[in-house]
């Protein structure tokens, strides 16, 4: 799971050239994904402590749907990185 993790994180990396300040851009927005999917994990393991507020996940959500609903969040912003979005010169322009 972590190897693909990972490959998910990477992928925009490889395929486009970006300049350092952007790939800490996107390692950010994507780690702050990561923290967030740790903490619900942490929720949905101690239902009796807490509520998850997200209502795609509902107020209980297993730690297979958190899973499940975590990996796809990375791999929709690698897709829309990859493939809507360009950054040139440090700003956010629409792909042709």
């Amino acid at each position: 799971m972590k190897h693909i993790i990972l490959t998910i994180l990477m992928l925009p990396m490889m395929a486009h050239a970006w300049t350092t300040t952007q790939k800490a851009l996107y390692l950010s927005a994507q780690s702050a994904t990561v923290i967030d999917w740790a903490q619900t994990r942490y929720i949905a393991k101690n239902p009796d402590k807490f509520t998850e507020v997200n209502p795609l996940l509902g107020e209980k959500p297993s730690t297979d749907k958190v899973d499940a609903f975590m990996v796809a969040r990375l791999a929709l912003k690698v897709i829309l990185v990859s493939n809507v979005v360009t950054m040139t010169h440090g700003n956010f322009k629409m792909s042709q």
